[in-house]
């Protein structure tokens, strides 16, 4: 029998602690370069390696940063299980996830969009007390990859995602 899961989320200075010391991740066991050719990473946490590897050298705005690592930080626990919300995402839905860190792995500003679902469907705001509306996520998606320099994929991905979301921020799908 499963029980009920365990939901567990990051403060708001273990997040900002993240922030301020990405180098405290480099001995994490999670912070290592994900197989590009290996399919099974999909289902694998990569939260050590974005955190210090990848998300300090992106110039993201502060509260995209903070979402994000929140994010990635913020696990559940089933039966003993532990699963990252990375894990248990799908990433970008209906568009591909390969991107230069691994081709079977889920996007960061996918993770970061699908967090914000699902803290609305807990009805919870994030660490910092924000609560995000289904503007303000989806433009925290399209602003995530502004800030890597995706600007054609900004557009059109942010398009696809105000017209198909809705149904599921809804609570239809």
């Amino acid at each position: 029998m499963t029980t009920q899961p365990i939901y567990i989320r990051p403060s708001a200075e273990e997040v900002q602690r993240a922030i301020d010391h990405p180098e405290d991740w480099l001995t994490d066991p999670t912070c290592r370069k994900p197989a590009n050719d290996d399919p099974s990473e999909w289902d694998k946490d990569h939260h050590g390696y974005f955190i210090a590897k990848i998300f300090p050298v992106l110039d993201m705005a502060l509260d995209i940063r903070q979402l994000v690592i929140e994010a990635y930080l913020s696990y559940r626990i089933v039966d003993g299980v532990r699963r990252s919300f990375e894990q248990d995402c799908d990433g970008s839905t209906l568009v591909p996830d390969s991107y230069q860190w691994g081709r079977y792995v889920k996007d960061w500003q996918g993770t970061a969009h699908d967090y914000t679902f699902w803290l609305h469907h807990k009805g919870l705001a994030d660490a910092f007390g924000r609560v995000w509306g289904y503007w303000a996520s989806n433009n925290l998606y399209r602003r995530a990859w502004l800030t890597d320099g995706r600007y054609f994929r900004s557009v059109v991905w942010w398009i696809g995602l105000n017209v198909g979301s809705w149904p599921r921020w809804c609570g239809w799908v």
